[in-house]
């Protein structure tokens, strides 16, 4: 805390003037008085002034001379009567006005204390004490201007005042003028070299964050007031904010030797015990502070984080209850308590504390931020961007913020949105390794795959063990067709976090991919054993079951995944598809239609579409295959898959479809519905010939894939 100085009181003795013989015996007692004084005899000394004045009663200067005595000896209120007395009987001596000044100030009377100084200045315009103080009273009363404007006074009329430089210190750091501020303390430490001036300047540095010029300027002023605790105790914050925890601990330890009851000193030796990793140490202090005082917010919030390092979360949040109970209006407490309940899994307890600590504090970007965060695991994906938005309109220099988004608009399906704001994270930290790596994932999921390596690489230069973007450029290398690069990345992600569930699920698509579909099996069984609830481990287990023709095996993943998810149509695809190869076409036609209603996407719509009318016809359901057809042809409009509808629906022609593109899952989709219509139609060798060109030429990603392998073998369909 930055302090002011009040210039001291007019000092010595005024000059007195000799008269009468009365005059003379009055002033052999003042000479007295003032020999008594200077023994400090001070009861002696006022006994000789008072009778002074009663030979003399109407010497201004005697009562002026008494004042100081018995201000000297704390009878304040009767020193101001004697300043008063020689007022009435002398209103043109400076220094009485001046000093009536001090002591109305010292009892609190500020606006008496103003009047003297303003009349000490009309008698004495270069009175340079008179302008210092009155500057003081200008600051405590809000006028920075007005207290700069004497304290310029002041320091013009005497270059060495010894108070003025400080107090226009304080004053310009107040306005921001941190170079001018130092410039002043660096005078008032040459004109006035006392512990006062270096521990005022060693606050300004810390307020520059110098921590090493200001632990500096504390240890002068310890120097020279080593029995000043509060030199000992900012230098143990400054030691704080330079790292240096365990010279904090040394200044906290000794500023609580020199004041035990400093429940601050205790609060910041437990910051640096806590620092060096010391919880037990910083708890005892923490519950020794608030032993002291148990009404101090701070000593409860930062016990509250110590207990959140022990991972004891339920004692953390009641010692933030606590900070809220005392201190219910600040916006960061409610912050922190939400973050707390988030650990705990209290997501709608954390909103509510977000929400609270935006209503106290409208401007904070971190409570915006950390309210997003929370929406997003409440699937509130739209409000989350809201948050973010705002949270970025506060303070647009928060790269977390710009991933964050950048992570819901993929989730809101806008991947150049998402790129965007990646974009932005990295600008504002190039060195941001989440950010690219999730800039790569929106780059692969609009198929660029060169963009997207370009990043997964970027971002594993800047943190080659960051398993998330190892996993997710196997992810691409799957995407490419390159299973074995996979495998290798997978394995690093495991070597890094051999917990990771998703890596042996990937592991087992580049397994698959190879058409390793055993060792594939055993990663999902790995997958599924880390984590019961991975829904895409059931699903590709269920596949390479299907690829395998364990047909009752694939059924029964898929129906699992079924029930962990009914709003994705893989399961239900992989389940049609084996119950077409068990021949149970009603079935396989009622579990298409499944597929069709769940997806999104138009493209499996169509498929499943088909599928279900091609089963339809294998199970003699010829009316209900046309409502299939028409719906296929509806989504099909003028695309490529047209000529396929048609063909089943009886009017197209084999030519069109094969011609129509050299699109390979195009290819591979629709010769396998042509060879699965033919069969229909007793046309084997036609059938065959479609058939086979898919298993030797057809992309092995594509369900029809291996459907065309298993009826490749067929002699005819019912």
């Amino acid at each position: 805390m930055q302090k002011l100085l009040l210039s001291a009181a007019a000092a010595g003795f005024l000059s007195l003037s000799c008269g009468t013989a009365m005059a003379e015996t009055a002033q052999e007692l003042v000479d007295k008085s003032h020999k008594l004084y200077e023994q400090k005899d001070f009861k002696s000394s006022l006994d000789a002034i008072s009778e002074a004045i009663k030979l003399d009663s109407k010497n201004a200067i005697y009562y002026f001379e008494r004042a100081k005595v018995k201000r000297t000896m704390d009878q304040i209120k009767s020193a101001i009567d004697d300043y008063s007395k020689s007022i009435e009987l002398d209103p043109k001596v400076v220094e009485v006005w001046y000093n009536r000044g001090l002591l109305k100030w010292a009892t609190n009377d500020k606006a008496g204390a103003v009047s003297d100084w303003n009349k000490a200045i009309e008698i004495n315009p270069n009175y340079a004490n008179a302008y210092n103080n009155r500057g003081v009273s200008k600051w405590e009363n809000g006028d920075k201007e007005g207290a700069l404007q004497d304290y310029n006074e002041a320091i013009r009329l005497d270059a060495k005042h010894p108070d003025a430089y400080s107090n226009r210190g304080v004053v310009k750091r107040a306005m921001g003028d941190m170079k001018g501020a130092l410039e002043d303390y660096k005078m008032a430490a040459e004109v006035n070299p006392t512990s006062f001036v270096f521990g005022n300047r060693g606050n300004m540095k810390v307020a520059t964050e110098d921590y090493k010029g200001a632990i500096e300027d504390y240890t002068k002023a310890i120097e020279l007031n080593p029995d000043n605790p509060e030199y000992v105790y900012n230098r143990a914050l400054a030691r704080l904010d330079a790292e240096d925890y365990a010279g904090c601990i040394e200044d906290a330890t000794k500023a609580i030797e020199m004041d035990p009851k400093d429940e601050s000193a205790y609060e910041t030796r437990a910051k640096a015990k806590r620092q060096k990793n010391d919880l037990e140490g910083a708890l005892a202090d923490l519950n020794k502070a608030i032993s002291i005082n148990s009404k101090h917010a701070a000593s409860y919030a930062e016990r509250a984080l110590v207990y959140k390092d022990m991972e004891n979360y339920k004692s953390a949040l009641a010692d933030q209850n606590k900070v809220i109970v005392l201190a219910p209006n600040i916006s960061d407490n409610y912050l922190e308590r939400g973050v707390t309940k988030e650990d705990l899994g209290d997501l709608a307890g954390a909103r509510d504390d977000f929400s609270e600590a935006i209503r106290l504090a409208k401007d904070s970007a971190d409570a915006y931020f950390n309210r997003g965060n929370i929406k997003d695991k409440l699937h509130d994906k739209k409000g989350a961007l809201e948050d973010y938005n705002e949270s970025i309109r506060l303070d647009g220099a928060q790269a977390d913020a710009y991933n964050n988004r950048g992570l819901i608009k993929e989730d809101l399906d806008d991947r150049k949105g998402a790129i965007e704001d990646y974009n932005k994270a990295l600008e504002i930290d190039p060195k941001y390794a989440t950010a690219m790596s999730n800039r790569a994932g929106a780059k692969l999921d609009l198929d660029d795959k060169d963009g997207s390596m370009k990043d997964y690489d970027a971002a594993l230069a800047i943190d080659p063990d960051f398993a998330d973007a190892y996993l997710g450029r196997g992810i691409l290398y799957i995407e490419m067709g390159e299973g074995k690069k996979a495998i290798e990345d997978f394995k690093k992600v495991l070597s890094l976090d051999p917990e990771r569930a998703q890596a042996h699920c990937q592991m087992g698509s580049a397994l698959q991919l190879l058409g390793k579909n055993e060792d594939a099996i055993q990663e999902y069984n790995e997958a599924i054993k880390m984590d019961p609830r991975d829904f895409v481990a059931f699903v590709d287990r269920g596949f390479s079951y299907l690829i395998l023709n364990d047909l009752k095996k694939c059924i029964e993943d898929s129906n699992h995944a079924i029930k962990l998810s009914t709003e994705d149509p893989a399961p239900y695809l992989n389940k049609a598809l084996a119950l077409c190869l068990q021949k149970n076409y009603s079935a396989a036609a009622e579990t298409f239609r499944q597929a069709s209603k769940v997806s999104k996407d138009q493209d499996v719509n169509l498929r499943a579409h088909l599928l279900a009318a091609l089963n339809l016809k294998c199970a003699g359901q010829d009316q209900e295959a046309q409502k299939e057809l028409a719906k296929a042809k509806e989504i099909a409009g003028e695309k490529n898959m047209i000529h396929v509808v048609h063909f089943i629906n009886g009017k197209g022609e084999q030519d069109k479809i094969v011609s129509a593109s050299n699109d390979p899952v195009y290819s591979t989709v629709a010769r396998t519905y042509l060879g699965m219509e033919l069969l229909l139609q007793k046309k084997i060798d036609e059938a065959k010939k479609h058939l086979q060109w898919v298993v030797d030429n057809g992309n092995n990603k594509c369900d029809e894939y291996y459907l065309a392998k298993a009826l490749v073998s067929l002699e005819s369909l019912p």
